[in-house]
This record gives structure tokens, sequence and C-alpha cells, in this order.
């Protein structure tokens, strides 16, 4: 059995490493928000907003967040199922002492 150099044997690996780099690089670069510099007025800035996922409540489930000019908003459904965007904080847990 012939033996193969150490370059010979991690060269798939590094093709197929790039190859993959590149594939995630374009499918997460195909999701961000456009960039533009300027909006008609009384519209967002694509450049203003971030959403994220966070399980801020610690109940095991992510919230969907859009944050304006790094300020919190819940992003939710209503009944109807259209999107509704209310301030977003957390309060800490009040701890009240028993008797």
């Amino acid at each position: 059995m012939e033996r193969r150099s150490f370059f010979d044997r991690i060269t798939p690996y590094v093709i197929g490493g790039t190859i993959a780099a590149v594939v995630m690089g374009l499918l997460v670069n195909s999701r961000i928000i456009p960039e533009t510099k300027e909006v008609q007025r009384g519209y967002v800035n694509p450049r203003d907003i971030k959403i994220e996922l966070e399980d801020s409540d610690k109940n095991g489930k992510k919230e969907t967040i859009l944050r304006y000019k790094e300020k919190p908003y819940s992003l939710t459904l209503d009944e109807q199922g259209n999107p509704r965007i209310q301030v977003y904080e957390i309060r800490p847990a009040e701890v009240v002492p028993k008797n």
C-alpha cells in the first residue's frame, strides 16, 4: 500500500472546508438586511435595526427581539397573525420575604 504525504491526506479536507465556508458565507449574507444611505421620510433605516433571538424570561423558549438604535422591542404576532411591535423591557423579579 502506497503511503501518502501529509499534504495529500489533508487536501480533500481543506478543499471541502473552503467550499463549505464560502457556501455558508453566501447563505448568511443573503439574509442580511440591505444597507442604504437614504430611506423615504417616515420609514426606519435598515441600518438602525437588528433582529435577535433570546430567552430573556428564562422559560426555555426564545423570543424575537427587534432592536432599533439599540432599544429593544418585542416582535410578536397578534390574534390575526399580523406582526406587532411593542416596547420590550425585563423587570427583575420582586423578592418578598415571608412572615
